[in-house]
C-alpha cells in the first residue's frame, strides 16, 4: 500500500514538428525500401549496444539498416570498440554525438522500429520518446518496461537472450508497424507530466 507508481511522462509536442518518412530518410541517405531500426539514447555500456550490433550483423537482409544515435557518455574508446564491432557491415549508421533537437524528429521519422537492448535499466526516457513519436519498440524485460510495452505496441524479450532479440527483429516487419506505432502513441499519451508530478508529490505526502 505504500508503493506509488509514476510512469515516465511522454514527450509529445516537445520536439519540433515531425517530418514525413520519405523526407527523413532522404536526409539520412536512406530510401523507402529500407527497413530501419533505430537505437537512440546515451552511448554507454549498460545500454547493451554491443548485443544489438552483434544480433543485427547475423541477419542477412540487404535492405535492413541500423542507426545508432546518441551522445557518448564514457571515454571515446568505448565508441571506438562499437565502431570496430560494426566493421564490415555498411548497413550500420553511427551518429555518436549529441543530437540537436531539430534532428531528433528526423531520426525517429526515418525509423520503422526502435530497439533498446538495455543490459541494466529501471526505466527509460528513450522508450517514452520512441512511443511519443509513434514508433513500436523492442525492449528487454527489465525494470518497468514490460508494464508499458504490451504486445500491441512492441516486443519484450528475455534480457541477454540475443537469439530472441534476433528473431524479433527478423519477424517484426511482417507486422503492421504503423498501426503498432499509433497504439504506442495512444498509450504513452496517457502518461502525462501533470499525473507524474501529482504522484511524485504524493509519495512525499505533499498535495
Amino acid at each position: 500500500r505504500n508503493v506509488i507508481i509514476a510512469y515516465h511522462p511522454h514527450f509529445i509536442d516537445i520536439y519540433p514538428a515531425t517530418i514525413t518518412r520519405e523526407l527523413a530518410r532522404s536526409r539520412l541517405g536512406l530510401n523507402k525500401a529500407h527497413r530501419v531500426l533505430l537505437y537512440f539514447g546515451g552511448i554507454r555500456p549498460n545500454k547493451g549496444i554491443e548485443d544489438l550490433i552483434s544480433s543485427f550483423k547475423t541477419i542477412i537482409d540487404p535492405n535492413l539498416r541500423l542507426i545508432i544515435a546518441g551522445a557518448p557518455q564514457v571515454d571515446p574508446g568505448y565508441v571506438d570498440r562499437l565502431v570496430s564491432l560494426s566493421t564490415g557491415d555498411d548497413r550500420i549508421i553511427f551518429k555518436a554525438e549529441r543530437i540537436p533537437d531539430q534532428e531528433v524528429p528526423v531520426l525517429f521519422g526515418a525509423a520503422d522500429l526502435v530497439t533498446l537492448p538495455f543490459a541494466r535499466v529501471l526505466t527509460s526516457s528513450s522508450l517514452a520518446l520512441a512511443m511519443s513519436f509513434a514508433r513500436p519498440v523492442v525492449v528487454p524485460d527489465l525494470g518497468c518496461m514490460a508494464n508499458i510495452v504490451t504486445p500491441d505496441v512492441g516486443w519484450v524479450y528475455e534480457p541477454g537472450n540475443m537469439a530472441e532479440l534476433t528473431l524479433i527483429i527478423q519477424q517484426a516487419f511482417s507486422h503492421d508497424l504503423d498501426v503498432m506505432g499509433d497504439l504506442a502513441l495512444q498509450r504513452i499519451a496517457t502518461y502525462t507530466w501533470d499525473d507524474f508530478a501529482i504522484k511524485t508529490l504524493s509519495a512525499y505526502g505533499i498535495g
